[in-house]
């Protein structure tokens, strides 16, 4: 620490201005990292909205195919049909 602290003092920049620099880019880059992680959330609801609306439209056969495979089937067929029936 204390080398890179000399060498920029030597160069005639003090070092707590290129500490607080890095912090402000550090926070910068926080606040770019929320949003993308915002971004990616959105987009995966919505996605799993699409799919639940398709499922709910489906008869009761084709709705124990497991055509939502990322939850149990009766939980899936369920969640799809509350989702356009009752809760719209």
């Amino acid at each position: 620490m204390r080398l890179g602290v000399w060498s920029t003092a030597q160069k005639g920049r003090p070092s707590h201005l290129q500490h607080e620099q890095q912090q402000q880019q550090q926070k910068q880059q926080q606040q770019q990292q929320k949003q993308q992680q915002q971004k990616q959330q959105q987009q995966q609801q919505k996605q799993q909205q699409q799919k639940q609306q398709q499922h709910a439209g489906l008869n009761a056969a084709e709705c124990t195919s497991g055509i939502t495979p990322t939850l149990p089937l009766s939980a899936s067929c369920n969640a799809g049909h509350l989702i356009n029936g009752i809760a719209r």
